[in-house]
């Protein structure tokens, strides 16, 4: 009798998908290396990518919030190219951002709240992984319509948003996304896993 997997999951890649035994394919040396390779990568980031997102985003909103203490102090030389690249992800309007030491942080005030939700939210996840289920697509939906409604009025012209709200909905967005997706890519990397621990029994 086959052994019934019992992960959650919502879509089984280790039930449809037979692990890859290079040492056994029709394979050139070269080729055969690279697969096992690739594979070897996979298995890593299968158990590390939470690991990784969450020092992302911490180190992401640390950066943010150390690009003006180093302005404070005189390193302009490392904070200033810094502070730019900050701008691939954010607008970095002066009104619409904190000040730490009389300088500007590196994020604006939403993203600020993105960041810092999502990070929290990521260590959560990461605290109480095997209790949490992926947030419905509705709710996630619905989770969008407040930075929506707040960015897009400010947007047209119609108001001006607060920094309260700011905070808020970019807060609810961060934690939404993480809620939503996080879980669903832990489901993808146990059935990665699962493809390994298979592998390693036939051997």
């Amino acid at each position: 009798m086959l052994e019934r997997n019992t992960l959650p999951l919502e879509t089984d890649f280790s039930r449809r998908t037979e692990p890859l035994e290079p040492q056994r394919a029709n394979l050139s040396p070269r080729v055969r290396r690279a697969v096992i390779f690739l594979q070897q990568v996979s298995y890593w980031f299968a158990r590390h990518w939470l690991a990784l997102a969450n020092s992302a985003n911490l180190l992401a909103l640390a950066g943010a919030a150390a690009i003006p203490v180093m302005m404070a102090y005189g390193l302009s030389g490392l904070a200033d190219p810094l502070f730019a690249s900050y701008h691939l992800v954010c607008h970095q309007q002066p009104e619409r951002s904190f000040f730490i030491l009389g300088h500007q942080m590196a994020f604006c005030q939403r993203d600020t709240a993105i960041y810092g939700a999502m990070a929290l939210a990521g260590l959560a996840v990461g605290a109480f992984r095997d209790r949490i289920s992926p947030l419905p697509w509705l709710w996630f939906l619905l989770a969008l319509v407040p930075i929506g409604a707040d960015g897009l009025t400010q947007l047209v012209g119609m108001r001006e948003s607060i920094w309260q709200l700011r905070l808020t909905t970019g807060a609810i967005f961060g934690a939404a996304v993480v809620w939503t997706a996080y879980p669903r890519i832990d489901q993808f990397a146990a059935e990665i896993l699962e493809v390994e621990r298979r592998r390693e029994r036939k051997r």
